[in-house]
């Protein structure tokens, strides 16, 4: 069911849809009367049910959110636009969760990320962290702060698409704030500062969110 985030504060131009999916793709498909035969049969090809169920789900969020139906394309890079939209569109989904969100052109550079909280993140935390981040992390709220810099890392690096930077020492928050509101930074391999976002974080059930913009 689609999910309506009014506590949220987006920055101006963004607009964000969540569905927590509950339903099967045949359900899903009876509420999708929009698509096309093509777009049906391209979805049905998915052989999980549950690839099909975030496929689903986003073309209906985005349906909802721009008040008509848009085939989604993808750039070669496989960053997804919808034609004919001066902003920008980013999808995301997470074991049961499926995440858009549309940018208005003055800040189409902007991306989010979603991901479910589970103790497997452990295992990789050094492959996306540095040891100075792995430091500051607090130790009685340590596990949705690793998930909260993976999150904001993967939108910094949709929002920006720049390929060859790796999550660990390119990608940065200066700092994981009270309030959700973060500063990121994307750094050249010469040390100079390519970019900088503003990152929003929040949390829903057993989910991490993170959107991020470049300033």
């Amino acid at each position: 069911m689609p999910l309506h985030c009014h506590d949220i504060e987006l920055p101006e131009g963004i607009r964000l849809g969540v569905w927590l999916i509950s339903e099967t793709p045949e359900q899903l498909l009876e509420m999708s009367d929009f698509l096309s035969d093509a777009e049906r049969e391209f979805c049905k090809s998915f052989r999980s049910k549950r690839r099909q169920c975030e496929w689903l789900a986003t073309r209906l969020l985005l349906f909802s959110m721009m008040g008509q139906h848009q085939p989604v394309e993808y750039h070669g890079s496989g960053k997804p636009y919808l034609p004919g939209h001066q902003g920008s569109i980013s999808i995301s989904h997470a074991d049961g969760m499926a995440v858009v969100l549309v940018s208005d052109a003055a800040v189409k550079d902007s991306a989010v990320d979603v991901e479910r909280i589970t103790p497997r993140i452990e295992r990789i935390s050094n492959k996306f962290l540095h040891d100075g981040e792995i430091a500051a992390l607090p130790p009685d709220d340590r596990l949705r702060h690793l998930y909260i810099h993976w999150c904001a890392k993967e939108a910094m690096y949709k929002a920006r698409n720049i390929p060859d930077y790796d999550y660990q020492n390119s990608y940065a928050l200066d700092a994981v704030m009270d309030g959700g509101v973060h500063a990121g930074r994307l750094m050249l391999r010469d040390g100079r500062v390519e970019a900088r976002f503003k990152v929003l974080s929040f949390s829903i059930m057993d989910y991490v969110l993170c959107v991020a913009s470049v300033l």
